[in-house]
C-alpha cells in the first residue's frame, strides 16, 4: 500500500509550488526619467490592514476562508508587515540552538503549529489591462499558500527569501481578493535554527508589480577591470521572458554618474551580452562608496519600450592572492558586526528609515562590515550599504544547530536536504548578485557538515564566481578559513601561516551584556597579518522586545521592560542570550560601541617622544594611516592639552597629505607657562571630517588618541595639624575632629557616623554604612567562566567579624587599628587589617593590609564599600570617562575631570548586572546641592562606581540562562553606594568566547592599599 504522501509543508523536496524563478532584485519603471528619480514605479504596495484570523494549530484554521463569499466581517485586522507576536497573537520564543519545537525532521507539530489566514481587497489600476501581474512577498514565517479570487496560485517556503508569484489569469475586474495561509512552523524551519527571537507572520512587505508581456525577467551585470585595475567593462546578460521571441527585441543599456549626466551607452540585441568600457571609474569601497546609476531599457522591433529597470552599480574586483583578501588590488580589513533584522516594538520587521539608524551609527563608530546573520535581508539593507560605504557579507538562510555537526545527524549531509540547501543558497545569489556592496556569499551558519554545503559551493562558483564563498563549519568547501570566538593567540597564529586562504573570523568578542573585554588585543591581532581579513563582533543590537508592565512607571521613567527568553513562559527558551549588542535594543548607545569606535579606527596615533623644558612643551607623534584607499588630507587633525583633567590648550595640526600604508610624524610645542609644573598633562589628538558625508557632518571625530606628557607630582596626605580627641564607652569609640566627629562600634570595629560641616555623611538606611571590605560584584554575563566557582567558595556569604581594636592618640591625629577576618561559609576568605588615621581637619586615612586564607577563586573585585547619605548625588571625579571603563575595556574612555549625578553613572543592560565602573581615578567628590560633601583619594590611581543600587539589587533582579522567569523592579536606594576598589575582574568575553587576558584577571593574593576621605566645604 503506498504511502501517503507529505503535505508541502513537510516536504523537505517542496520549497515551492508555481513561485517564479529567483532574479536579481529590480522594479518596472515608466520610463528612464522615473528609474532615475525611484519615483511612479510600475508597482502597488500592499502594506497596511489586513483582515487576520489566527489559530494554535492547523486543523483549526478556517478551511474556506479563500472563498469570496467568505464572511470576515468580524474578523480582527493585523498590520503588514509585521509580527503576529508583537501584535497580540502568540508568543515570540527565544532559543539558541534547541528548536522551538519538536525536533523530527521534516514533520511539524500538529498539536502547535500556529496558522494565520489574511485577507486583503485590491483593485488593479486600469493601466494595468492587458499587462502581466506579479505577486511578491519579501519574507513570511515560514511557509504558505496564496489564494486568488479563490483559486489556488501557490506555496513557498524559506521564510527570510523573496516568493514571486505571476497571478495575471487570476485577475477579475474590480474587486479582487487575495488570501493567505500561513503556517509558523514547515519542514523548512528545521533549516531555521538561527541563535534569535522565532516569530510567525508576515514580516516584510508585500506588493505587486506589472510588466508588459514581454519584460525583462533577469540581469547579470559582470564586470571585467585590466590588469592595473585602471579600466573596466561592465557586462550585462539579461534574460527576456514573455509573448516575443527575444530576437525581435533589443535593449539599451546606459550608465549614468549622477542622477541626470549619461556617460555611456550600448546597444544590444537580447540574445546579446552587451559591454560598456569605461575609463578609470570611480571605484567603489566602503571608504569610498562611488556608486554609477545603470539603467536597462528594452524595446521590440518597434521601437516601442517594454521595460524599465535600475541598478546600482560600483566598480571593484575582488580577489585573493597569496593568502590575502584584496579589493581594487588593495589589502583590505574586515572591521565588522553581525546583525539581526529586529526591533524592540515589531520584532524582525524594520523599516528603511531604521536601516539607514542602523548603518549610520556603524559608519560613525569605524564599522566597516556587516554580517546578515543568518539570512538573506531586505534587498533595501544591500543597496543602502552600497550607498552608504559598508561591505556586506550575504548568508544564506540556512541553519540546523539544532540537529548537531556530525555526519550522521546533519541535514547538512543528508541528500533529501540537498534540494532546500540549494534553493535557499541560489535563491540568496541570483536576488542579491548585482549589489556591489556584497563581498562574500556565506552557505549558512552552524549547519554541520556534508555533502549538500559540497553542492551549494558549486552552485554559487557556477552562478557568481566573482566572489569568495564563506562556511564556517565546513571551510573545505569554502575560499575563507573562517572560526568563531578564537583567543587572541590563535588569530595571532593562524597569520603566520603560509596558504591560499585568508582567515576570517565570523564571530568573535561575544559582546553579551557588560563585556567586550580586551578588543583592543583582538585588533592587533588581525593587524598582525595580512592574511587575517579581520572579524564581525557578535552582535550589533540587543533582541530584547518592549513589554508593557501594567505597573506605575519606574525610577528611569517607564511603563516597560525589556523582555526576554523565558519572559513570554515560552519553552524552551536561552534566557538573556539573545543580549548581544553593543548597542540597546532602542538604538541606545553605550560604552560597548564606544570602544568599538576607538579600537576599530583607520589612524593610528602613537606617542614618540615628549620633553618638558620649563615653560615649554614638545611632543612628536606618529601618524599612520590604516585605510586602504582615503588619502589623510580629508581629515583635520587637532590637539589638545588638559592640566589635572581640565583643558587648558588647543589648536589644529596642518593637515597630512598621507597615502594609504604609510606614516608621518606630527610636531607640537607650545607655551605652558601658565600650568602648574605640579599639575598632571594630557595631550589628546583627534582627527575630523573635513568635509560632511551621508552618516555624518564636516568635523566629526575619527579617530583619537590620548597620552600623558607630564605626570604630577605625588600628593602625599599627612595629618593636619590641630585637636583631636578621643572617647569611649562600652558600645563606641567617638573621635572629635575641628572639623566635626566620627563614631566607631566597639562591636564591629566599623564607623556608624561620619559628621563634617555640621551634616552626617553616612547612610542612615543601614547599621553600618562602613567601609566594608568587598570582593562580589553583580556578575556580567561573561562572568560565566567563574561565577559558579566564585559561588561554591562560600565567599557569597562572607562575614567581617572584628578580631581586635585598638586606639592611639598621637600628637596631631588619632590612630585606629582594627583587625577583621572576612571570612565566608566555607572557612576561606580574607583576614583585614586597617589602619586609620584621623585627622584635625576631619579627613581620615585608611590603610589596608589584605590576606587571603585558605584556597580561593578568582575575585570579582576587591576593595571597599561605603554607604553614604542621598543627599550626595553630586559625583566629580578625575579619572577615565565620562562613560563606564573596565581594566579590558577602557581605550576609549579618555583621563579627564567630568560630573555628573549619582544616578546617570548607571549603565544599563537588559539584565542588569555590574555596570559604572571608572578606570584609573585620581580622585572624587560626592557632594550635595550646596557643595558640601567628601573628597576621595588614594596614593595612586584606583577603580571605583558610584550608585544608589548595591551590586545584590542588581544580581536578583532578573533571571539569567536556564532560570526560572523572574523581575524585581529595581528601586534605587536612598543613599548613595561607593565601591572603591584596588582591583576589578577584566571583562573578556566568556559568555560565549575566551575568559579575560591573564593580566586582566583577580587572582587572591596578599595586597596593600589605601583611601583618604576628607571633607569637602566650599565656604
Amino acid at each position: 500500500m503506498p504511502s501517503k504522501p507529505l503535505p508541502p509543508w513537510e516536504d523537505p523536496n517542496v520549497v515551492g509550488i508555481n513561485k517564479e524563478p529567483p532574479r536579481a532584485h529590480s522594479i518596472p519603471y515608466r520610463s528612464v526619467a522615473d528609474a532615475l528619480a525611484q519615483a511612479n514605479a510600475v508597482q502597488i504596495s500592499f502594506d497596511g490592514l489586513w483582515r487576520f484570523n489566527w489559530v494554535g494549530k492547523p486543523t483549526d484554521s478556517p478551511e474556506d476562508f479563500f472563498e469570496l463569499s467568505f464572511d470576515d466581517s468580524e474578523w480582527p485586522t493585523i498590520t503588514v508587515p509585521g509580527c503576529w507576536e508583537t501584535q497580540g497573537y502568540g508568543i515570540p520564543i527565544y532559543s539558541n540552538v534547541r528548536y522551538p519545537h519538536p525536533a523530527a525532521p521534516p514533520f511539524a507539530d500538529a498539536n502547535y503549529n500556529p496558522v494565520g489566514s489574511y485577507r486583503l481587497w485590491f483593485a488593479i489600476p486600469q493601466e494595468w489591462k492587458g499587462r502581466r501581474v506579479f505577486l511578491r512577498f519579501g519574507g513570511v514565517y515560514s511557509a504558505f499558500f496564496v489564494w486568488v479570487n479563490g483559486q489556488e496560485v501557490g506555496y513557498s517556503e524559506d521564510s527570510k527569501g523573496p516568493a514571486e508569484f505571476e497571478i495575471t489569469r487570476y485577475l477579475i475586474d474590480g474587486e479582487n481578493l487575495l488570501a493567505v495561509r500561513v503556517f509558523r512552523w514547515c519542514d523548512g524551519s528545521y533549516l531555521e535554527d538561527q541563535d534569535m527571537f522565532r516569530f510567525g507572520g508576515i514580516f516584510r512587505s508585500v506588493s505587486l508589480f506589472s510588466t508588459n508581456p514581454t519584460y525583462i525577467r533577469d540581469v547579470w551585470l559582470e564586470q571585467e577591470f585590466s590588469n592595473d585595475h585602471n579600466n573596466a567593462a561592465l557586462k550585462a546578460r539579461i534574460e527576456i521572458a514573455g509573448s516575443s521571441s527575444q530576437d525581435e527585441c533589443r535593449f539599451r543599456l546606459s550608465l549614468f554618474e549622477s542622477d541626470s549626466v549619461e556617460i555611456t551607452h550600448a546597444i544590444g540585441l537580447a540574445t546579446e551580452t552587451v559591454s560598456l568600457d569605461i575609463e578609470k571609474p570611480m571605484k567603489w569601497s566602503a571608504e569610498e562608496p562611488n556608486l554609477y546609476t545603470a539603467i536597462l531599457c528594452l524595446y521590440d522591433k518597434s521601437d516601442r519600450l517594454l521595460d524599465v529597470r535600475r541598478f546600482q552599480v560600483g566598480f571593484r574586483k575582488i580577489a585573493i592572492e597569496n593568502g590575502v583578501f584584496t579589493l581594487n588590488g588593495k589589502p583590505i580589513k574586515l572591521k565588522g558586526v553581525n546583525r539581526h533584522e529586529t526591533h524592540p516594538d515589531t520584532g524582525r520587521t524594520v523599516t528603511r528609515d531604521q536601516m539607514i539608524q542602523d548603518i549610520v551609527i556603524m559608519k560613525r563608530h569605524n564599522i566597516n562590515t556587516v554580517r546578515c546573520s543568518h539570512y538573506m535581508n531586505d534587498p533595501q539593507w544591500c543597496e543602502l550599504c552600497g550607498e552608504y560605504g559598508m561591505y556586506v557579507i550575504d548568508e544564506a538562510n540556512i541553519e540546523s544547530h539544532g540537529m548537531g555537526y556530525s555526519f550522521e545527524r546533519s541535514l547538512g549531509n543528508n541528500p533529501m536536504w540537498q534540494k532546500a540547501h540549494l534553493d535557499r543558497t541560489e535563491r540568496m545569489v541570483q536576488c542579491h548578485k548585482n549589489f556591489p556592496s556584497i563581498l562574500m556569499w556565506s552557505l549558512g551558519n552552524e549547519a554541520g557538515p556534508g555533502v549538500n554545503f559540497v553542492a551549494s559551493s558549486q552552485k554559487v562558483r557556477s552562478v557568481d564566481p566573482s566572489r569568495p564563498v564563506h562556511y564556517e563549519r565546513y571551510n573545505e568547501v569554502a575560499d575563507v578559513e573562517s572560526v568563531m570566538y578564537p583567543t587572541v593567540d590563535y588569530i595571532i597564529e593562524q597569520g603566520k601561516l603560509k596558504t591560499e586562504k585568508p582567515f576570517f573570523v565570523c564571530e568573535y568578542a561575544h559582546a553579551m551584556g557588560n563585556s567586550l573585554g580586551n578588543l583592543k588585543e583582538y585588533v592587533d591581532a588581525f593587524e598582525s597579518s595580512e592574511r587575517n581579513l579581520g572579524g564581525c563582533i557578535w552582535d550589533f543590537v540587543d533582541q530584547s522586545l518592549r513589554v508593557p508592565t501594567n505597573e506605575p512607571p519606574d525610577w528611569q521613567g517607564r511603563d516597560w521592560f525589556y523582555a526576554y527568553g523565558g519572559d513570554f513562559d515560552d519553552h524552551p527558551n536561552d534566557g538573556p542570550f539573545c543580549n548581544n549588542g553593543l548597542i540597546l535594543p532602542d538604538r541606545q548607545l553605550t560604552a560597548k560601541i564606544a570602544e568599538v569606535k576607538r579600537a576599530y579606527q583607520n589612524i593610528a596615533i602613537e606617542l614618540i617622544d615628549r620633553e618638558r623644558i620649563d615653560e615649554r612643551l614638545r611632543v612628536r607623534i606618529r601618524v599612520t594611516n590604516k585605510f586602504a584607499f582615503l588619502n589623510l588630507s580629508q581629515f583635520q587633525p587637532k590637539w589638545q592639552i588638559s592640566a589635572d583633567g581640565i583643558g587648558v590648550l588647543d589648536g589644529t595640526f596642518d593637515v597630512v597629505e598621507l597615502e594609504p600604508g604609510r606614516n608621518a610624524e606630527l610636531n607640537l610645542e607650545c607655551d605652558i607657562s601658565e600650568v602648574d609644573q605640579n599639575e598632571e598633562l594630557f595631550l589628546r589628538v583627534s582627527f575630523h571630517l573635513i568635509s560632511p558625508t551621508r552618516w555624518a557632518d564636516s568635523g566629526h571625530e575619527v579617530a583619537a588618541a590620548q597620552f600623558q606628557v607630564s605626570s604630577s607630582q605625588t600628593k602625599v596626605v599627612s595629618a593636619i595639624p590641630g585637636n583631636t580627641s578621643c572617647m569611649q564607652d562600652d558600645k563606641k569609640i567617638v573621635v572629635v575632629c575641628e572639623g566635626g566627629e566620627f563614631v566607631i562600634e566597639k562591636a564591629s570595629g566599623l564607623l556608624t557616623s561620619m559628621r563634617c560641616a555640621g551634616l552626617e555623611m553616612l547612610s542612615r538606611e543601614t547599621e553600618l554604612p562602613g567601609p566594608l571590605f568587598h570582593v562580589f560584584r553583580a556578575f556580567t554575563d561573561n562572568d560565566i567562566w567563574f561565577q559558579k566557582q566564585f559561588l561554591d567558595s562560600g565567599l557569597t556569604g562572607m562575614k567581617q567579624r572584628l578580631r581586635r581594636l585598638s586606639v592611639e592618640e598621637q600628637d596631631k591625629s588619632i590612630c585606629m587599628k582594627v583587625v577583621h577576618e572576612c571570612i565566608g561559609f566555607k572557612g576561606t576568605g580574607f583576614i583585614l587589617t586597617s589602619i586609620y588615621t584621623f585627622s584635625a581637619d576631619c579627613t581620615v586615612a585608611i590603610d589596608c593590609d589584605v590576606d587571603p586564607v585558605g584556597e580561593l577563586p578568582p575575585l570579582p573585585r576587591l576593595g571597599l564599600l561605603i554607604r553614604l547619605a542621598s543627599e550626595f548625588d553630586n559625583v566629580t571625579w578625575y579619572g577615565r570617562g565620562p562613560f563606564e571603563s573596565y581594566p579590558d575595556r577602557k581605550l576609549a574612555a579618555d583621563i579627564g575631570l567630568y560630573s555628573g549625578k549619582v544616578q546617570d553613572q548607571y549603565e544599563e543592560y537588559v539584565r542588569p548586572q555590574e555596570n559604572g565602573n571608572k578606570e584609573d581615578v585620581r580622585w572624587a567628590t560626592l557632594t550635595n546641592s550646596a557643595g558640601i560633601g567628601l573628597r576621595i583619594a588614594s596614593d595612586g590611581p584606583f577603580r571605583m562606581s558610584v550608585s544608589h543600587f548595591l551590586p545584590q539589587d542588581l544580581d536578583q533582579s532578573r533571571h539569567k540562562g536556564g532560570e526560572p522567569r523572574r523581575r524585581i523592579q529595581l528601586r534605587p536606594r536612598n543613599e548613595v553606594i561607593a565601591c572603591l576598589d584596588v582591583w576589578q575582574m577584566g571583562l573578556g568575553g566568556a559568555s560565549c568566547g575566551p575568559k579575560p587576558l591573564p593580566q586582566y584577571i583577580c587572582e587572591a593574593k596578599p595586597v596593600k592599599f589605601r583611601f583618604v576621605i576628607s571633607p569637602v566645604d566650599p565656604s
